[in-house]
């Protein structure tokens, strides 16, 4: 049912805006927004919200990632006005990292991957033990496996796809 977005913002990434002064990177939001929605009544969720987890890797750069994460942040208002309980690990975690990655993407119905060339570095690294990133993708593999229902999106840069 979706179009291919693997965006969350415009390719031409213009800063100039378009009608009803939206710039052009939330019009292409507003797009993919309206196809959730009319992905959300297709499932027939109309007795309980869809479960939503948006799944990234934090950057190292400090205005780097609060620049990702007020992006995502957006991401979230925006599905939760839609209906959906999503779950991101910004703020007011109420357990440690590993049981709200474990128990979030348990509990969702839908992933959000959001594919960044960190993410790619942190799935890459090699290490005696799973660092966040990959104890997080190896628990959405375990859950796709088992859950053939899962609806998994991939969203990445265009100018850098994942």
């Amino acid at each position: 049912m979706f179009t291919d977005h693997n965006a969350i913002t415009n390719q031409n990434n213009s800063t100039q805006m378009v009608k009803g002064g939206i710039s052009p990177g939330r019009v292409i939001i507003k797009d993919f927004l309206k196809e959730c929605k009319l992905l959300i009544k297709d499932k027939c969720f109309a007795f309980s919200s869809p479960r939503c987890f948006i799944s990234y890797a934090w950057e190292q750069d400090k205005q780097k990632n609060e620049q990702l994460q007020r992006r995502l942040e957006i991401l979230k208002e925006d599905l939760e006005k839609l209906g959906a309980v999503v779950q991101l690990d910004i703020r007011n975690l109420q357990s440690s990292l590993t049981e709200f990655m474990k128990k979030g993407i348990e509990n969702s119905d839908y992933i959000f991957l959001i594919g960044t060339p960190r993410l790619k570095e942190r799935l890459a690294e090699m290490g005696a033990t799973l660092n966040n990133a990959q104890y997080e993708f190896e628990e959405i593999k375990k859950k796709s496996a088992t859950n053939p229902k899962l609806s998994l999106i991939h969203i990445s840069e265009p100018t850098r796809p994942y």
